[in-house]
């Protein structure tokens, strides 16, 4: 008489009903017959495939790791912007690294208020009327202020953020903030 042994990674059509998981789990499972299924379990008696994979894993056997740029459960999500196009971890999705200015385990949140540059370890400098770059740690100055601390009025013939915009009034000054002409009396 002939016995049919059932193997991992088989396909068991010849089996009248579905086998017990408790017998299922009990066959070892053949080197790279299933890789990552989720929660460990054991490879699918009907046709071998895993049910499901652990995040960072995809394929029908789970043994096929994330591509570059993609994480998580069927390597559905895109990764964040890592610190020089770097990819993220592939199964948690996080950076190893942020572009300065940046910070979280997503590099989705600018430095928090009063630091700048890499992993925001730079304390800014004081800016009067104005705000710190997260990236260069320059003021940025509110219309109508410039200077390296943003303490300073525009100079007459300019206004806007940084006093960087030149009036558009005809031999006259302009309103440092708006820029509106102003009348001559």
């Amino acid at each position: 008489m002939h016995t049919r042994v059932w193997q991992p990674g088989s396909v068991a059509s010849s089996f009248a009903a579905p086998l017990p998981a408790a017998l299922i789990a009990s066959f070892p499972q053949s080197p790279g017959s299933c890789g990552h299924c989720k929660r460990s379990q054991p490879c699918s008696p009907v046709d071998g495939f895993c049910l499901a994979c652990e995040p960072g894993w995809n394929g029908t056997l789970c043994n096929q790791p994330c591509l570059p740029g993609r994480h998580g459960e069927n390597c559905s999500q895109a990764c964040p912007q890592c610190r020089g196009g770097e990819t993220c971890h592939p199964k948690t999705g996080t950076c190893q690294d942020c572009d300065p200015g940046w910070t979280g385990p997503s590099c989705d949140a600018p430095c928090p208020d009063g630091m700048f540059g890499d992993r925001c370890q730079l304390p800014c400098p004081v800016c009067i009327k104005g705000r710190c770059d997260p990236v260069s740690g320059e003021c940025v100055c509110q219309a109508g202020y410039w200077g390296s601390s943003c303490n300073e009025t525009c100079q007459d013939g300019f206004f806007g953020v940084n006093c960087s915009s030149p009036c558009p009034c005809a031999g006259g000054p302009c309103h440092p903030l708006s820029g509106d002409c102003a009348l001559s009396e």
